[in-house]
């Protein structure tokens, strides 16, 4: 019934799921007094104050004030103060951005502003978010809150996309019995404004997907980044690896991001991720009993890397496997000119127009290796991120006084290509074999 919670000045602030409490699927034999008990109790919240401040879509709605704070949450104890003067402004500010998109939900203003920006391919944070409650005492609150498939594959009958996830492997053991218990999981996630918040599971998934994956991909690759993002947040939390809203770990968005990002079609689109999330809920990628490392990227050249290549450790699901379908992105190809002054002081370098520029060797994925520079000897993947390009496939062209670079992919090339998974998703592959394929050997466990 909740989707989050916070706590400010030892008040607890309640955000109901509209979806939950008005898209039909509300326990209607179960009273709200219940339904925070519940809640409170699964998130193991210390009520110091016996205050509650329930909040929809960013409405304050009412309060719940205890009249006995020893004596627990009954319905004898309570009292309910409705309240629908208050409103909860979310202000979203997006990296590399002057302006800041706003969303007043309240009484009076119900309008959602539409982000005009189309789903592009973004490597920036995901915005900070701040709430707060505009009364009469101007009270502030802050949100502690991404081939070809093999032959046996299966087939059913049926754009922002962060870069890649994770920048480095996770070290640690990882290991589970196959019969763990999943649901009721809750996850912490450090906020890039600075704040913290512990949500359920699933909700956070939805939040993963939401960031990382198009909301107008086909299901079935909604489905599979569902399984990546609850993959990678399992394993996260069982190596004591601390959770980010940027792609350091994963890109996560909260409902209020959610609205400005989509704008009008925001019902259809988390309805959609949501539906994905829901039916693949507790799924899991295994390999030999423990949680993969559930990497993946926007797109690839046609192949994905190995995770030797790439970060130096050899995961035997982590391999070069084909992904053809990445051609047809939209995100496939991509030239940008740079100055040679730019390329000579970025990398410690005299770049002119009669340096010769010569690939020494290439990766399984088809992605430079080593290349030689003026001289200098580099990795595909060093040139790549110190010029920010897209990916380590690329040509240089110099002319005159500039560079002309051309990339093909978008990511480190590890894992699950997103645009792939879409491609063999709108070819009727199902999410398993879009699974299979880019972790060959790993197992769907629940």
């Amino acid at each position: 019934m909740f989707r989050c919670h916070i706590i400010k000045d030892d008040i607890l602030y309640l955000e109901i799921d509209v979806n939950y409490e008005f898209g039909g699927s509300f326990k209607k034999g179960k009273k709200i007094v219940d339904e925070i008990k519940d809640y409170i109790n699964k998130m193991k919240i210390d009520l110091k104050k016996g205050k509650i401040v329930l909040t929809c879509s960013g409405v304050i709605i009412g309060s719940i004030i205890l009249t006995n704070i020893n004596s627990g949450i009954t319905k004898e104890n309570i009292t309910y103060v409705p309240n629908f003067k208050n409103t909860i402004t979310y202000i979203a500010k997006e990296d590399n951005k002057t302006e800041e998109n706003k969303i007043q939900i309240g009484n009076s203003n119900e309008n959602v502003s539409e982000n005009k920006s189309q789903e592009s391919n973004s490597t920036t944070s995901t915005n900070n978010v701040k709430t707060k409650i505009n009364n009469q005492s101007s009270q502030k609150i802050t949100i502690s809150n991404q081939s070809q498939p093999n032959n046996s594959s299966t087939k059913t009958n049926n754009t922002q996309v962060s870069t890649s996830n994770n920048s480095t492997i996770t070290s640690g053991s990882s290991s589970m019995q196959s019969n763990q218990i999943i649901s009721g999981t809750t996850v912490t996630i450090h906020r890039s404004n600075g704040s913290v918040i512990t949500i359920d599971l699933e909700e956070y998934v939805i939040g993963v997907v939401a960031a990382e994956m198009p909301a107008s991909f086909n299901s079935e690759a909604l489905k599979a980044q569902s399984i990546l993002a609850r993959t990678y947040a399992l394993k996260a939390k069982s190596t004591g690896k601390t959770l980010t809203d940027t792609v350091s770990t994963q890109a996560y968005i909260d409902a209020g991001q959610m609205q400005s990002k989509w704008g009008s079609s925001y019902n259809t689109y988390y309805n959609k991720i949501k539906n994905a999330v829901e039916y693949t809920k507790g799924q899991y990628l295994a390999y030999n009993g423990n949680y993969i490392e559930a990497l993946y990227h926007s797109t690839n050249n046609g192949k994905t890397e190995s995770s030797l290549d790439v970060f130096g450790n050899y995961y035997p699901y982590l391999v070069s496997v084909t992904s053809d379908y990445d051609k047809f992105a939209s995100s496939y190809l991509r030239t940008t000119t740079m100055d040679l002054n730019t390329i000579s002081s970025k990398l410690g370098i005299n770049l002119s127009s009669d340096s010769i520029i010569e690939v020494i060797n290439y990766t399984d994925g088809n992605n430079i290796k080593e290349i030689t520079i003026a001289g200098y000897t580099f990795t595909g993947k060093q040139v790549r991120e110190t010029l920010g390009l897209r990916s380590a496939d690329f040509d240089i062209s110099i002319n005159d006084s500039t560079a002309s670079i051309t990339t093909r992919g978008y990511g480190h090339g590890v894992g699950m290509s997103q645009y792939g998974a879409n491609g063999m998703a709108n070819a009727g592959y199902n999410y398993q074999s879009i699974l299979s394929h880019y972790y060959p050997g790993t197992t769907l466990s629940k």
